[in-house]
């Protein structure tokens, strides 16, 4: 695994991406739940050691895994991993490690686009994180919310009107504010979707065509609470999400 040179590590954290995983807005309501989880992880998870460096994964329900993660039998992270990942062949171009060591953004080209995901196998892969390394990942998102997208016309250069509603597209959201590289704006076409539990699970075409014709169609998983309006198969949503992936 390479660091960019002369680069610093991010602290990195996953507040946020809790909030939207559980659907809790208040803090000591969140950190009660964390502070339960993280026991039973540790207690009834499967568990994976890698030199010293041990990772509990625990289901948390049909939609979201939990990983917590030990070095030397002291706790350094736990994040929620989408369960239903799609498998894409990517070439890895950059590596961000965080300072604990054991997570890190990796910045992967599909056939065209180049997308930075949070990696969530990076505490077991990161030899396998490599500049330039041909590699198949499997990606999903996290989505912090979404709602049905808006009918909007915009022009074109030629001057010729389009409708916004029916664009595929995924934004940085570091391209408007401050944010980091794993979190985007996306709207897509919603190929089908999913109830589970507190949780809507949308299949959604994401990027179309890309270079070798294919599409980019990942599962978002929103909590129920944080979708706003009737998506259904065949439309279109909007809303930002967490891109995530690991090695297969």
């Amino acid at each position: 695994m390479k660091i960019s040179p002369g680069r610093s590590k991010p602290e990195g954290g996953h507040g946020h991406h809790w909030f939207s995983a559980l659907g809790v807005t208040d803090e000591n309501a969140i950190k009660e739940k964390l502070g339960e989880m993280f026991t039973t992880s540790i207690r009834e998870g499967s568990l994976e050691d890698v030199e010293g460096t041990k990772c509990y994964s625990k289901s948390l329900n049909d939609a979201l895994l939990v990983k917590t993660i030990t070095v030397e039998g002291e706790a350094q992270t736990m994040y929620p991993i989408v369960a239903w990942g799609s498998k894409y062949n990517a070439t890895v171009i950059d590596v961000s490690e965080w300072q604990n060591g054991v997570e890190a953004w990796a910045k992967i080209q599909l056939a065209g686009p180049t997308l930075w995901l949070f990696a969530t196998d990076y505490y077991r892969n990161r030899e396998r994180y490599i500049w330039g390394s041909s590699v198949e990942v499997s990606v999903a998102a996290l989505g912090y919310w979404a709602k049905p997208a808006m009918r909007r016309k915009i022009k074109g250069e030629s001057g010729k009107e389009y409708l916004t509603e029916t664009m595929c597209a995924l934004i940085p959201l570091s391209l408007k504010r401050a944010a980091w590289p794993d979190d985007f704006w996306f709207q897509g076409e919603v190929l089908d979707t999913r109830k589970l539990n507190d949780y809507v699970m949308f299949h959604t075409r994401l990027i179309r065509q890309m270079e070798n014709g294919a599409d980019l169609k990942i599962w978002i998983c929103v909590q129920r609470g944080l979708v706003a309006g009737q998506i259904d198969a065949g439309g279109y949503a909007s809303g930002a999400l967490w891109l995530q992936g690991s090695l297969v």
